[in-house]
């Protein structure tokens, strides 16, 4: 039941995580903030901080409105 629910899941996961990964770097270059840069950093070195990168990505989203 887990690994279907995984299974179909990815697309939605590896759409958030591409999001992430360009909103992380816009952030990084334009040096708006520095945490935002450590998650980036964080999300290079794992493939398992999704929850880390969904959770970052909720809270850019709410800050940006």
């Amino acid at each position: 039941m887990v690994f279907i629910k995984l299974k179909f899941l990815f697309p939605i996961e590896a759409f958030f995580s591409l999001y992430c990964y360009v909103k992380n770097i816009s952030m990084a270059l334009m040096g708006l903030s520095t945490n935002n840069y450590i998650y980036f950093i964080i999300f290079l070195g794992s493939d398992k901080v999704y929850e880390i990168c969904n959770s970052l990505l909720l809270r850019l989203t709410t800050s940006d409105i």
